[in-house]
């Protein structure tokens, strides 16, 4: 039965990474981190969360009502984006599968977004996603870090 779940959830973050390789935020809507922004460490390595962003629809498909899709992008430690072909899609998606139960958002309203698979490319940046209620703030939380509270753009 485990394994049947991974390969759904496998199947689930392919289809997600299509999903979201398509899809063309607005421009005004990717804001920098400061080199100053806390190190985000997995057991993939390090990264950097240098955008936090909300959209109502991705790739045509609109968030549902009262939500929207959050879209976080992530980069090395030393702000270098993360290249297709460079960095391996597939090991960090098995990172994901494998601590989804443990990475979600959390709103200020005490709501939480486990980590739905949603993971890719989205123009040159590399984003992971998730489908959030409606807030005024956000905190990322993943195992073996502090939470990190989110300054997210629309």
């Amino acid at each position: 039965m485990k394994l049947n779940l991974k390969i759904i959830g496998g199947l689930v973050a392919v289809l997600a990474v299509l999903f979201l390789s398509s899809c063309s935020p607005s421009p005004a809507a990717a804001p920098t981190a400061a080199p100053a922004e806390p190190i985000l460490k997995t057991t993939l390595g390090d990264f950097r969360i240098v955008s936090a962003r909300l959209a109502d629809e991705v790739h045509d498909s609109q968030a549902p009502d009262g939500q929207k899709f959050l879209l976080i992008g992530l980069v090395r430690p030393d702000l270098q984006k993360l290249i297709p072909g460079e960095f391996s899609l597939e090991a960090f998606q098995t990172m994901m599968v494998e601590a989804s139960e443990a990475i979600y958002i959390q709103g200020d309203d005490g709501s939480q977004t486990f980590y739905s698979h949603m993971g890719g490319w989205v123009e040159e940046d590399f984003v992971i996603g998730f489908t959030v209620p409606v807030n005024q703030t956000y905190t990322l939380h993943w195992p073996g870090n502090d939470p990190l509270p989110l300054t997210v753009t629309e």
